[in-house]
């Protein structure tokens, strides 16, 4: 089964949207499903709350790939 995936600007279309769709031909099922905030979790707010702060992991060192591989698994 195929998905069609529409992005609507103004929510205020959303039913008349989904009426129109739902009369076409072959459509089985029409959900709505609204935007919502993405709320970071506690440890991404901490880290936001570093960098802000310039506390920062470490350096990374990027003269080669394998240096820059190397730095970031040390940090």
């Amino acid at each position: 089964m195929a998905q069609l995936i529409l992005q609507v600007e103004d929510n205020a279309q959303l039913l008349d949207l989904k009426r129109a769709v739902e009369m076409l031909r072959g459509v089985i099922s029409v959900t709505v499903k609204k935007e919502t905030a993405s709320i970071p979790n506690k440890k991404t707010i901490e880290a936001i709350k570093e960098a802000k702060r310039g506390n920062f992991a470490g350096e990374l060192d990027v003269s080669s790939k394998e240096t820059l591989k190397s730095s970031i698994m040390a940090l």
